[in-house]
């Protein structure tokens, strides 16, 4: 991102990216940490299974962290206490998120077979969806 970073704000959503070959070299989590102006958003409600609960996180260079907790949007009641308490568990069970990603992507490639023999065009997906 270089030098258009240091212009403009990036902000990325990594929903999917537990979904993805390599997925820890993939993230931009070390452009914020480096001072890029780049936000990264992240969520439980893909790999996680977590949708019902809506809660993610982001990434955030400090500058706009403390802009934010300014405008009062660290306010702990902000947030689900059982959607926290899934979160926290969830991060606890590492073999989880491996299981669904072999599964979705398993089931996936079933459904790409699918369509392939029916001659329905599809567009290729490493997320937890096909499309077509």
């Amino acid at each position: 991102m270089g030098n258009a970073a240091r212009r403009t704000l990036f902000i990325v959503d990594e929903a999917y990216l537990e979904f993805a070959d390599n997925y820890e070299q993939r993230s931009l989590v070390d452009l914020v940490r480096a001072g890029e102006n780049v936000i990264v958003f992240r969520t439980f409600a893909k790999a996680y299974g977590l949708a019902g609960f809506d809660i993610g996180y982001g990434l955030l260079p400090l500058e706009i962290a403390q802009a934010l907790d300014a405008k009062g949007l660290n306010n702990p009641h902000l947030f689900n206490r059982l959607a926290i308490s899934a979160a926290v568990a969830s991060l606890k069970d590492h073999d989880y998120v491996k299981r669904v990603v072999w599964q979705v992507a398993k089931e996936r490639e079933k459904w790409h077979g699918f369509l392939q023999e029916r001659s329905i065009r599809a567009t290729p997906s490493k997320g937890n969806f096909v499309f077509f």
